[in-house]
């Protein structure tokens, strides 16, 4: 049995945490926490990606990218979602889990920046 790279199970826990400190943030108002940890996953990424590609695997979707993006536009930050938006399609991660992914999520932030 092979195990997996400390940086999988780096991603794979920060994930478990972000998950579950999500919905006390949701309760609280407070996102500071799981603001810290998606931000330290996302800096995992582009290694991920490496790692994915050598071995030629598909890219996994990476939530916390999508979670971080749903906190910013919860907190009006528009440009930040945006920015967080174009990391992951930079990175190649193209996939936020709807049908449009995040390049038609930017149109999404877009059409409600223009509302403020």
């Amino acid at each position: 049995m092979n195990t997996p790279p400390p940086i999988i199970r780096k991603h794979y826990q920060l994930l478990n945490i972000i998950k579950s400190e999500y919905s006390y943030a949701l309760e609280r108002g407070n996102f500071e926490t799981v603001i810290k940890y998606c931000l330290e996953d996302i800096a995992l990424a582009k290694e991920l990606k490496k790692i994915f590609s050598e071995n030629g695997e598909e890219m996994p979707f990476y939530p916390s990218f999508v979670t971080l993006v749903k906190i910013y536009q919860r907190q009006g930050l528009y440009l930040e979602a945006k920015d967080i938006c174009k990391r992951a399609l930079e990175l190649g991660y193209d996939n936020d889990g709807t049908k449009g992914g995040f390049q038609n999520r930017i149109s999404k932030i877009d059409n409600l920046s223009k509302g403020t």
